[in-house]
């Protein structure tokens, strides 16, 4: 960090950003000064959740366009059995200012009987909550809704979500790609992943673990919501390419729909 470091942490402390959050905006607001991208025209995008590619996650975020409603979905970390779609119809607020809930869309979703409402573990979910600071940074005037979706939702249950959702959705799927493999490995698998998305084969979705993806459910909302718009892949990234490890990797694509 260089020598304006320490006080840009102390005015983000007096603002109201944890501890934890310090070195994650410190990075945000490199990364977009440094960016030069231009915005585009995409529709919704597939950013990663893991805070070591801020690059291309900052990247995405610059290159959407001014958008009102949006729907930011994640993999549902916490492994409840129990649970197949969870969401809240709260508010986030913080350093990084108030976001609304889209307290209509929230509630239509609720309505669904297999969408429950935890606000806790909505906003301790890390797949949701590495983004609302760029949210709030970069659509200021949008409203939210937000869903975990667990590994227990079944294609009728997505189906019957995916009818239930607006068509002036921007969606953000909060996803990283594989897990836990040698680089070498990752790469392989990155391989498979983008032919598979290319090809929208939603079954094969479904049979992949996290050596490939860590939500085939995400994946498969955001594909049949775009199904009739192009995929871009615009980087397909490792964690080695940042720290330098080859072993125990995770795989990053940023992917916009136009």
């Amino acid at each position: 960090m260089n020598s304006l470091g320490p006080i840009i942490l102390v005015l983000l402390s007096m603002i109201g950003f944890s501890p934890e959050d310090h070195q994650y905006v410190y990075n945000e607001a490199t990364y977009d000064l440094l960016s030069s991208v231009e915005e585009e025209s995409i529709k919704g995008m597939i950013v990663p959740h893991h805070t070591v590619p801020m690059d291309i996650i900052v990247d995405m975020y610059k290159r959407a366009p001014d958008v009102k409603h949006i729907l930011l979905i994640s993999p549902d970390h916490f492994l409840d059995e129990d649970r197949h779609v969870t969401t809240s119809k709260q508010d986030w607020s913080g350093g990084f200012g108030k976001i609304l809930n889209n307290k209509d869309l929230t509630s239509s979703l609720l309505a669904l009987d297999f969408v429950k409402e935890n606000d806790r573990e909505i906003f301790i979910e890390h797949g949701l909550n590495t983004h609302i600071p760029l949210i709030a940074k970069y659509f200021p005037e949008a409203d939210l809704s937000n869903l975990m979706i667990s590994k227990n939702t079944d294609y009728h249950e997505l189906n019957e979500l995916l009818d239930a959702l607006p068509d002036d959705l921007f969606i953000i799927a909060s996803v990283d790609f594989s897990h836990y493999l040698t680089y070498k490995e990752a790469c392989e698998n990155d391989e498979k992943t983008l032919e598979m998305m290319e090809k929208k084969n939603y079954d094969e979705f479904f049979v992949k673990s996290d050596a490939y993806f860590d939500s085939p459910m995400c994946l498969y909302v955001i594909f049949k919501y775009y199904e009739d718009f192009a995929m871009e892949v615009f980087e397909n990234k490792n964690a080695a390419d940042y720290l330098g490890s080859y072993y125990n990797t995770t795989s990053y694509f940023t992917i916009g729909f136009k």
